[in-house]
């Protein structure tokens, strides 16, 4: 977007948070763009040895980009002195205190118009707020989330643990690990539980969680990029490498359930049956706004949502649409259980089933077995 425009871009090449073929491939995308303007002199890839820092020979490069494009003209850079670097309490601005007011850190707030969910007068205008709200979501913060990626994936386990079958798959997409398991017991069960293990939770932890409070019901959980066995580098680079290109923990994730969703269907491993998704914390929303969108989902069993996404569970540009008071509602007529919840943090939601004729659907509790029998009973 800054096309054509001067930009240099400037990198370690041993920085331990950018590695050379990162840089590298971003660079060549950009060059792409700037040729189509014809202004690939307006574009510089700087490499200097040395860990993540400036160095003389990066600053003497940037001066020089400026005295080219802002300039025009050279300029030879002020000399230190005999003295070398000013004394901290000689270059101090406010002596270590803030300036009053100081508010920035509420500013991206200030500058952002929030968007917000009208409720229906009945379940007639629900349909159409209801797609409304889809499409906003669609054009403006899902645009390529919600588009097809290639899993690919293959079996490494298929056993009997005395009458509970058991299937076990590993999946690659765009080179990064994921891992799903299966587990149908014998007679046949009307409901499947999808789990979406997280950071705090591996799969393992996740089929324990579910097979203790969920009898005689099918439970897949699936490891998403970036957890459990493949966890990677990290929490923080993850999250550092997502933003820099629009995703976050959430939508990558939501990413990975629709294509196991769409695997486990193409390979009849859900059968018909009822299927309930089920998350915690950042997982939870992930699930969340897939159930939103594949209403092949029966119902939703949530836990660890905080109050806002400003809070947590972060999306990209989701409040200039809506919060999470809302989106909990657009599942809607389908039942829907929050663990944790309670006034007036559900009221929307709450008023919204209330409006719909079915308050029921609308559960909330403590409990993640007593929410979730609820929510499977709810299921018409």
């Amino acid at each position: 977007l800054i096309a054509p425009r001067p930009l240099l871009l400037g990198y370690a090449v041993h920085d331990s948070l950018f590695s050379p073929h990162e840089y590298r491939v971003l660079y060549g995308k950009i060059k792409r763009i700037y040729d189509l303007y014809g202004a690939g002199d307006n574009l510089r890839l700087l490499e200097y040895p040395g860990p993540h820092s400036y160095s003389p020979q990066a600053i003497a490069a940037i001066n020089t980009w400026f005295d080219i494009h802002v300039a025009g003209e050279e300029h030879r850079p002020a000399s230190l002195g005999p003295e070398g670097e000013k004394a901290e309490k000689v270059v101090t601005v406010f002596n270590g205190k803030s300036p009053q007011p100081d508010r920035l850190d509420i500013l991206p707030e200030l500058l952002t118009n929030k968007g917000g969910v009208t409720l229906p007068s009945d379940p007639e205008e629900w349909t159409s707020v209801r797609r409304d709200v889809l499409d906003r979501l669609r054009d403006k913060i899902f645009p390529v989330i919600l588009e097809e990626e290639k899993l690919d994936v293959r079996l490494i386990g298929d056993w009997l643990a005395g009458t509970v079958k058991y299937q076990k798959y590993s999946g690659k997409i765009a080179g990064m690990g994921l891992w799903i398991e299966v587990r149908t017991p014998p007679a046949d069960p009307r409901d499947a539980i999808v789990g979406l293990a997280d950071w705090q939770t591996d799969g393992q932890e996740l089929a324990a969680r579910l097979r203790g409070r969920f009898s005689n019901v099918q439970i897949v959980t699936i490891e998403p990029r970036g957890t459990g066995l493949e966890g990677g580098p990290g929490r923080d680079q993850l999250v550092r490498a997502l933003s820099m290109i629009g995703l976050s923990p959430v939508t990558l994730w939501m990413r990975d359930l629709t294509e196991v969703l769409r695997f486990l269907r193409s390979m009849e491993l859900l059968g018909r049956r009822r299927i309930y998704l089920y998350g915690r914390n950042d997982a939870a929303a992930a699930c969340l706004y897939v159930g939103i969108f594949d209403q092949s989902i029966d119902g939703l069993i949530l836990e660890g949502l905080p109050e806002s996404h400003l809070n947590g569970c972060y999306i990209p540009g989701i409040l200039t649409v809506l919060d999470l008071k809302e989106a909990v509602g657009l599942p809607a007529p389908r039942p829907i259980g929050i663990i944790g919840w309670a006034a007036p943090r559900s009221q929307w939601g709450q008023r919204l089933y209330e409006r719909l004729g079915v308050p029921e659907r609308y559960i909330l509790g403590g409990s993640l077995k007593a929410v979730g029998d609820k929510v499977m009973e709810r299921t018409s």
